[in-house]
C-alpha cells in the first residue's frame, strides 16, 4: 500500500505596500513604492485596474490604501513622484526624474523601456515600440504590455498611437489620453478622432 505524501505549499508570504491616492487634473491616480522606486502610478479607475493587480498578486505582492493624509506623509518617493506629476500637469516638467521599478515579464519590462525612450512631445506607433523592445513582429503584444504598464504617464504610454496617428485605448480612458497628449503639444489629437 502506498501512502500519500504531503507537499506544504512553499509560497513566500505576500509583501504588502502601502498605496495612495492623488487626484491629478486627468483622473485618481493610485501610487506605491518599494525598496525607494515607484512601483504603482495607475489610475484608480482605470480599465486595466483589475487585471494589473492580479499580475502584482501573482507576483506575491499587494496593496493596502493608506488612510487619508496628506501627500506630505507618503513615502518620499510617492511624494516625489506627485510633486513631479504636478509639475507636468503645469506645464513645468517634460522629464520625470523619481526612480521607477520596472515591473513584469521581460517581454513586458523591454516593451516598458522602450516606451521610456519616446521625448515629451513624440508619438509612436505599437509596431515602432515594438521594433524598440526588439520584437518587431510583436505589435500585439506589445499593445497588450502598453495597456498593462502600471506606472502610467511617468511611463508614458499615453504616447503610443495607432499606425495611423489616431488615438488608441488608453487605460485612464481617452479623456485623459487627449489631456496628457495636450500638455505635450498634441491638442489636435482629441478623444472623438
Amino acid at each position: 500500500m502506498t501512502s500519500a505524501v504531503s507537499i506544504p505549499n512553499k509560497k513566500p508570504p505576500f509583501e504588502v505596500l502601502t498605496c495612495r491616492r492623488w487626484a491629478s487634473p486627468a483622473g485618481e491616480l493610485l501610487l506605491a513604492a518599494r525598496n525607494g522606486k515607484l512601483i504603482l502610478c495607475d489610475w484608480a479607475e482605470g480599465m486595466h485596474r483589475e487585471e494589473i493587480t492580479r499580475k502584482f498578486l501573482n507576483a506575491r505582492i499587494r496593496f493596502v490604501e493608506a488612510p487619508a493624509c496628506s501627500i506630505d506623509e507618503a513615502d518620499p518617493v510617492v511624494k516625489q513622484a506627485v510633486e513631479e506629476l504636478s509639475a507636468y500637469f503645469r506645464g513645468d516638467l517634460q522629464t520625470f526624474t523619481v526612480p521607477v521599478e520596472i515591473f513584469g515579464t521581460d517581454f513586458e519590462k523591454r516593451v516598458r523601456e522602450a516606451l521610456r525612450q519616446i521625448p515629451f512631445g513624440a508619438l509612436a506607433s505599437y509596431a515602432e515600440v515594438a521594433a524598440a523592445a526588439g520584437s518587431p513582429a510583436a505589435a500585439r503584444a506589445v499593445g497588450r504590455a502598453v495597456g498593462l504598464n502600471p506606472v502610467s504617464i511617468i511611463i508614458p504610454c499615453h504616447r503610443v498611437v495607432g499606425t495611423n496617428g489616431k488615438l488608441t485605448g488608453y487605460g485612464g480612458g481617452l479623456a485623459a489620453k487627449t489631456m496628457l497628449l495636450g500638455i505635450e503639444g498634441h491638442p489636435e489629437l482629441g478623444a472623438d478622432d
